[in-house]
This record gives C-alpha cells, sequence and structure tokens, in this order.
C-alpha cells in the first residue's frame, strides 16, 4: 500500500489527477465477485486518508485520484 501511496503522491505532486489500473488496484486489494463493494470502500477510505478524492470508471477497471481542494472536493 506504501508503493501505491508514493506513486500516487508522486503524480498529484505535478499533476491534477492519477490514473492507477485494475490489474495495480487488485495487487493491493485483491478483488473477489462477492467483495466488489468493499474493494471500493477500502479504496475510498485510502483516498480519504491521504486527501484524495476518487472516482470509478469503466466498471472497476480504473481509478481516478485527485487532490482534495480546501472545500473537501
Amino acid at each position: 500500500m506504501e508503493a501505491l501511496k508514493k506513486m500516487v503522491s508522486d503524480r498529484l505532486a505535478t499533476k491534477q489527477f492519477c490514473t492507477i489500473f485494475k490489474q495495480d488496484i487488485d495487487r493491493v486489494w485483491p478483488p473477489e465477485a462477492a467483495e466488489r463493494e468493499k474493494q471500493k470502500k477500502a479504496i475510498l477510505a485510502f483516498a480519504r486518508a491521504n486527501g484524495w478524492s476518487v472516482k470509478f470508471s469503466d466498471p472497476g477497471l480504473r481509478v481516478v485520484f485527485r487532490k482534495l481542494d480546501g472545500t473537501g472536493h
């Protein structure tokens, strides 16, 4: 998880967003067909804990992190 945090942090230091694809997300939060919602909740908690927003695209194929502004968006 620390490697993912560093990768996202480094990217957000110079860019507005960081896209992480399914194969990388699945390394940190292994998917279980019946557990997809748990995986999404864990990713959301990870983003919030690091001051980022998160958007799920292409039904779980990629996750886009962005820095939160001062209003929480």
